[in-house]
């Protein structure tokens, strides 16, 4: 999924939004890409379509609308990257570049791969739905300690390569996760917590 302003931020950065508008109505004409209901009022999501997802040669449930569930976690994921610059993989480019790092149990996605300049590493991105705080920093210690099972996976945290950043859709959310997290010591220093401003309105 994308949406006319990710397309902006990611390939029209400096030209204005006639130039998306353009673009994306001659990829509906070619039958390229469709829309969907994102959130009132009037806004949507692009979506390949089944004609898209056989000539790139993808998975053809791309071109499927997004369930209940999935939407607000692929748009708060989408969000999440576009604004920070972080590189999303796909499922299978995780498990083609992190091949040790799979395993049976765990998801293939959503991670992206964050780089300061100094230390790359992989993030496993895990969107905050509306759960009270205890909630979500058990699911935090799970993530982690699911994954130092996994040889890979241990070999990426021990070189402080490898996070968990939770994604909250208010700030009252986000510092309140913080204070939480700040008394969990064995995962503090491996959790990060990000707001998703325009993600209110889909949970």
């Amino acid at each position: 999924m994308t949406t006319a302003e990710t397309l902006h931020e990611t390939f029209f950065a400096g030209k204005g939004a006639d130039a998306v508008t353009s673009t994306l109505r001659r990829l509906r004409e070619a039958d390229y890409v469709c829309s969907s209901d994102l959130a009132p009022p009037r806004r949507c999501y692009y979506r390949l379509t089944a004609r898209a997802t056989r000539a790139i040669g993808v998975a053809p449930s791309l071109s499927r609308p997004l369930g209940e569930q999935a939407l607000p976690i692929r748009y708060a994921v989408l969000r999440h990257c576009s604004k920070s610059k972080r590189q999303f993989l796909t499922a299978n480019e995780f498990c083609s570049e992190f091949s040790e790092c799979v395993a049976t149990g765990l998801p293939n996605e959503p991670y992206c791969l964050h780089d300061d300049g100094e230390s790359p590493g992989l993030v496993f991105l895990l969107v905050d739905l509306g759960a009270d705080v205890g909630r979500i920093v058990r699911k935090c210690r799970k993530a982690l300690g699911e994954r130092k099972k996994i040889i890979g996976f241990r070999d990426l945290i021990d070189g402080n390569a490898f996070s968990v950043n939770v994604l909250t859709a208010r700030d009252e959310k986000r510092v309140a996760l913080q204070t939480a997290l700040e008394r969990e010591d064995s995962i503090t220093d491996a959790v990060d917590v990000s707001v998703v401003d325009d993600f209110v309105g889909l949970i």
